[in-house]
């Protein structure tokens, strides 16, 4: 993941479909959102619907919220 950031990272943007998607990761979707968020945090604007993407999340919705705070 972290060679694609490297290579993609200008075109990739914090959405709620890629929130979604990794939510949806039971195994990576935590690390992946988090290594997003050490490279970009300043360029990312969370929104509501971002959280209650990962609030809907039974495993692992607990971590990404406190993640994107």
């Amino acid at each position: 993941m972290s060679i694609l950031l490297e290579r993609y990272e200008p075109q990739i943007q914090l959405t709620w479909d890629f929130v979604e998607a990794a939510a949806s990761n039971p195994e990576y979707g935590l690390e992946i959102i988090e290594l997003f968020l050490n490279r970009q945090r300043d360029q990312v604007q969370i929104t509501e619907d971002m959280v209650k993407a990962a609030a809907s999340k039974d495993y692992g919705g607990k971590e990404i919220i406190k993640t994107l705070s």
